[in-house]
Formats: C-alpha cells, sequence, structure tokens
C-alpha cells in the first residue's frame, strides 16, 4: 500500500518509491541510538552504534529500495527497545507496544515470528522471566496475534500461498547455505570494520549480570543458531 500511495499520490516518480525505505533506515538509527542508552551507552556508545547502522552495508542495500527487507530492521530493533524499557523502567504496559510492533512486522515478513519466538525464550532464560508473570506480556503476545490474524485467514482461504512460495524458493532458487558461510557473511552484511564492534558487543552481553544485555545477547545468539541450522540465506539475521 505504500507502493499505492506513491503511485496515487506522486504518480509513481521513482524518488517517491525510494523515500518509504529511506525513511524507515532514518527511524532504524534513530532507534538505535535510543537502544544503546538505555542499555547504558554514554553518547560515544550512541554515536558509533547508530555509524555502525548507517554505514553498514545491508542498511545501505535496503536503505533505497522499497520491498519487505527495507522495514524489518526497524520492526526488530523497535521492538528490542521496548521489550529493554519495558524491563529497564518497571513498565509492563510497553508489552503491548512490543505486541504492536511484532504484528506490523508479520504483516511485513513472517520472519517476524522467529524473532519473537527468540525473545521468548531469550526471556525464559534470564532473570527478565518475570515478566511472564505480567498480564501486559501476554496481551501483547495477543495484540501480535490479532493483527496477524486477517492475513493468517487469507492464508487459510488461498492455500497457504507464503508457505508454497518458501517451499518453491528452497527448492529452485536458494542453494543450502554452509553454517561456516553463514557465519563468515555476516562480515560481509554487517561489515568488516563493524565487527570488532559487534562481536566486542556481543562477548560483552554474557559477560555482565545486566539482564537487559544478556536479553539482547540470547535474542541474537538464538536468532542466529535457529538461522545457521535451516541453511536461510545469510541476510535473514542481519536486521
Amino acid at each position: 500500500w505504500l507502493a499505492r500511495i506513491s503511485d496515487e499520490v506522486f504518480g509513481g516518480a521513482l524518488w517517491s518509491l525510494r523515500i518509504w525505505p529511506v525513511l524507515a533506515g532514518a527511524a532504524t538509527v534513530l532507534v538505535t541510538g535510543l537502544l544503546a542508552r538505555r542499555l547504558g551507552g554514554g553518547r560515544f556508545a550512541q554515536g558509533l552504534a547508530m555509524l555502525a547502522v548507517v554505514v553498514g552495508p545491508f542498511f545501505l542495500r535496503v536503505g533505497n529500495l522499497l520491498h519487505l527487507p527495507s522495514f524489518e530492521p526497524l520492526f526488530w530493533t523497535s521492538a528490542v527497545y521496548l521489550a529493554v524499557t519495558a524491563l529497564s523502567e518497571e513498565r509492563p504496559g510497553l508489552w503491548l507496544g512490543v505486541g504492536v510492533v511484532a504484528g506490523l512486522g508479520l504483516l511485513n515478513k513472517h520472519t517476524m515470528l522467529l524473532f519473537g519466538g527468540a525473545l521468548v525464550v531469550a526471556l525464559l532464560l534470564t532473570p527478565a522471566r518475570r515478566a511472564f508473570r505480567s498480564p501486559w506480556l501476554w496481551a501483547g503476545g495477543a495484540v501480535a496475534f490479532l493483527l496477524l490474524l486477517p492475513n493468517l485467514l487469507w492464508q487459510v482461504a488461498n492455500g497457504w500461498p507464503t508457505a508454497t512460495f518458501i517451499a518453491n524458493m528452497q527448492g529452485t532458487n536458494s542453494r543450502e547455505v554452509s553454517p561456516l558461510l553463514f557465519a563468515l557473511g555476516q562480515l560481509f552484511y554487517q561489515g568488516p570494520l563493524s565487527a570488532p564492534l559487534w562481536i566486542g558487543g556481543l562477548v560483552f552481553c554474557f559477560r555482565t549480570a545486566n539482564e537487559r544485555l544478556r536479553l539482547v545477547g540470547w535474542i541474537y545468539v538464538l536468532l542466529f543458531g535457529a538461522l545457521m541450522l535451516i541453511g536461510s540465506k545469510i541476510y535473514y539475521i542481519a536486521p
């Protein structure tokens, strides 16, 4: 529908199609800085995190093309930010926001389901599991499901076209990605110069008792492991 807006309002001009991923990319940079601050980073850390997104090859690639991956980073990063804020400020009502973001992310691309699963398991693996005692978290899950429901019903009524597409893609267009290639590919999509930043950050997440940092670390590790095991495309973990 964003393409429809560009077509109806701006006559389908190329720049009007590219403005949406540009705006999504700019918002992702902003949320990245906010997340860095929420995790305890000062101005330098916030700026460094935002710079890593700005110059990252994956983000440069999706930031000027109107397609599904253009919006994934914004949904994933926003969900993490809201979850971390809900825990750090003891504001359980923000789990509703996580649900809204997750639901919209699912409508954009169903890989958001993997992110949601990683978030749930990561919560269980950290002291943040106390969030499951809050009705707000369950309400957030319900909101995400309700947002997805119309699309889910459409999938059922039309013979699960997304599942058919995935099966056909794996059978014809996709080559199996080895675990080694998947791991090394992250250096390309995230950028080799930023590798010390995100690898060091991941190690630090597990060397601290801070539950928010551990939550973020576990989300990445779980997603990385799941996507590597199923032989997904290398860039699927990039958001």
